[in-house]
């Protein structure tokens, strides 16, 4: 009996401590991650567009007309304003902001990805892990950009840890409470970054399958409702974000290539447009010259503005019917796609580009309101590339292939029920997201890189996930195994 109270004491002891504990190991990882992702605010490229709203009170009509016609989605430029009026000190604390609320919501994902392992021990390698993402040298890095990439990320981590444990969630707070919640983070994360989109169908569709049974026709209908509302409100508002990159794939792909001219002139292009042309240069993706891409683009505008609401349909049809040549095209760029080591600007550029000198302030006030452990030179990021940028991206294929077509043959319907199935939908998610991110534009190669990064994050992630289920299942084989051997 004493030995039974002995026991359930110190079972009560490591339950009570494990918080403590998990608190202790986060403290350095927390101080390392602060002092390498907060650096000098930086205001480059499309920055102009999500700064829009500082200074302006939301109570105000001006607040909300300003917010109607952006260029950008409405969750950034939202998220922005509520730091006041655009200065030096206003940007480092949109900093401070971005990359505490990336950290939160790497924790929160981790937390979650930890809880379908079942032994302690795989409790704390799958929390490990998975908090090694948040280190990742580009998503490192973007915490100091006053663009959307951080916060889109950090939206996809929430979206994605809500689906995950979706069951708890339900359990705990009914379906509407759960719906509320996933279509909040889901508007969200399409606002902070129009390619989420994708994602958010994705992970709708694998809500619906894997709870078909629970929830009612009403409730599937309403859900997936929701979620086509959204798509179709944020792709109604970005149109003007699609005709923008439509014009430099048109000028700089599709017009210089004699086969997709005649594509799109049988397609409803008009013939005096497709002569452009013949004067146009094909722009190679890793290399493109937009001194060029922006003059031809003028050229394209004076003459083709009105054919460009119905170009990304065409591009799309082109896509979709030319496999072999996207397959080419995607395969001689993958190491540009599947990349954690972007967005490194030139020292010049990146000085240019700080909101110091961006608003040509150099007082003394303007540095003292920069809190000073925040103020950290970009030159002392130490980390290099993460570890799956480390592994052969083909490699990385294989492995994702060989796992999955393994899972699937031990037991196909409790693996997409399981963490497995979750992680093999968002490796290829990712692979979607990414690859269309880049092919969407022609642009500068770190841009495109840029737009590609949320897809690659995720194919790592999925994949680093699939791993170590993979290596529970494997144990837990190899123990099945050894028991029934005793046994016989």
């Amino acid at each position: 009996m004493n030995i039974k109270c002995l026991s359930s004491f110190h079972g009560l002891v490591r339950v009570r401590w494990k918080p403590v504990l998990i608190a202790a190991a986060m403290l350095p990882v927390v101080a390392l991650f602060f002092f390498l992702s907060i650096q000098e605010p930086v205001c480059i490229d499309d920055c102009n567009s999500y700064v829009i709203l500082m200074g302006f009170a939301p109570w105000k009509m001006s607040y909300w007309q300003l917010l109607h016609h952006a260029f950008r989605g409405w969750t950034v430029p939202v998220f922005f304003s509520a730091f006041g009026q655009y200065s030096v000190a206003s940007a480092q604390w949109i900093v401070v902001a971005q990359a505490l609320l990336l950290l939160v919501s790497t924790t929160v994902f981790a937390l979650t990805v930890a809880s379908r392992f079942a032994s302690s021990q795989r409790w704390w390698i799958s929390m490990t892990v998975i908090v090694t993402l948040a280190f990742q040298q580009g998503y490192l890095l973007f915490s100091s950009f006053l663009l959307s990439d951080s916060l889109a990320w950090t939206l996809v981590l929430f979206l994605l840890a809500i689906v995950l444990v979706s069951d708890r969630l339900l359990l705990r707070f009914g379906y509407f409470r759960f719906a509320a919640l996933y279509l909040i983070v889901g508007w969200m994360a399409t606002g902070a970054r129009d390619a989420n989109q994708q994602l958010l169908i994705i992970l709708t569709a694998y809500l619906l399958v894997r709870w078909y049974t629970i929830f009612t026709g009403k409730q599937v209908a309403l859900l997936a409702a929701g979620v086509l509302c959204i798509c179709g409100v944020q792709a109604h508002y970005a149109r003007s974000r699609y005709r923008f990159n439509m014009e430099n794939v048109l000028v700089g792909r599709i017009l210089p290539d004699p086969d997709a001219r005649r594509f799109f002139v049988r397609h409803g292009m008009p013939p005096a447009l497709a002569e452009l042309g013949h004067s146009l240069s094909l722009q190679p993706l890793e290399a493109v010259n937009i001194s060029v891409v922006e003059e031809e683009r003028e050229r394209f505008e004076r003459s083709g503005t009105r054919y460009l609401d119905a170009a990304p349909k065409t591009y799309l049809l082109w896509l979709l019917t030319h496999p072999g040549r996207v397959a080419q095209t995607l395969f001689a760029d993958r190491a540009f796609i599947f990349t954690s080591d972007f967005l490194w600007l030139e020292e010049s550029r990146l000085q240019l580009a700080t909101v110091a000198r961006r608003l040509e302030t150099g007082s003394e006030t303007d540095k003292r309101s920069v809190p000073p452990f925040f103020a950290v030179r970009q030159e002392l990021l130490l980390l290099r590339p993460s570890v799956m940028e480390r592994i052969p991206l083909l490699l990385r294929f294989a492995l994702l292939l060989s796992l999955s077509a393994w899972a699937v043959w031990r037991n196909s319907r409790s693996f997409f029920k399981d963490v497995g199935g979750f992680a093999l939908l968002v490796s290829i998610a990712g692979i979607v997201n990414a690859c269309s991110g880049f092919i969407a534009d022609t642009w500068q190669l770190s841009e495109m890189e840029r737009h590609a990064a949320i897809g690659n994050m995720l194919f790592n992630t999925g994949t680093l996930i699939l791993l170590l289920w993979a290596v529970q299942e494997v144990a837990t084989y190899r123990k099945w195994l050894g028991c029934s051997r005793v046994c016989s």
